[in-house]
């Protein structure tokens, strides 16, 4: 009879198992190939690994498009995707963010198309017109005077920026001394 019960319940446990949404599933096979990369150093993080969880973030937003987690798995796709060395794909995931205007890290994904663009693709041109479009939607953002210094200056070396900043200053003291 124990045995019996055992097996009941045992049985049970399978079919609650197998009833879980293909959703939960997914989900639970994201957090667990996240679990497995974050074991690993970040330098030694494998492009197959890095592949594989990528498709799952992007899998998952296809099949449940209207889910909160679906920015949230873009934005971690286009880290990741950085981190293996993937710029273009990173910036491109990136884009998708920005049709969740509500999410935290929109604006933030934003500036990142443009930082990736210039630094990693050296693309100045899509650099600049990310930055644009950055103080157009967000202004008043935190990191908006960031983003326009670094518009100003993009493009220029960085030992023109020295250049230029010490003629600035030799500028400021010629009109200091004069008064």
């Amino acid at each position: 009879m124990k045995n019996y019960l055992v097996f009941i319940g045992f049985a049970l446990s399978l079919m609650m198992i197998a009833c879980e949404p293909p959703q939960n599933k997914l989900r639970t096979r994201i957090e667990e190939a996240e679990m497995s990369l974050s074991s690993d150093s970040l330098a030694d993080i494998s492009v197959a690994k890095g592949d594989s969880l990528i498709a799952m973030y992007l899998n998952y937003n296809d099949q449940y498009k209207d889910d909160t987690l679906c920015a949230d798995y873009f934005f971690r796709a286009a880290d990741l995707s950085l981190r293996i060395g993937k710029a273009q794909q990173a910036v491109d995931l990136y884009g998708k963010i920005q049709r969740f205007p509500n999410y935290r890290k929109t604006a933030r994904a934003l500036f990142l198309q443009g930082f990736i663009s210039e630094n990693n693709l050296h693309d100045i041109e899509s650099a600049k017109a990310y930055y644009e479009r950055f103080l157009k939607q967000y202004p008043n953002h935190a990191m908006a005077g960031d983003v326009k210094l670094m518009l100003d200056n993009i493009g220029i070396s960085p030992e023109e920026m020295v250049k230029q900043f010490e003629a600035k200053l030799a500028a400021q003291d010629s009109l200091a001394q004069a008064k």
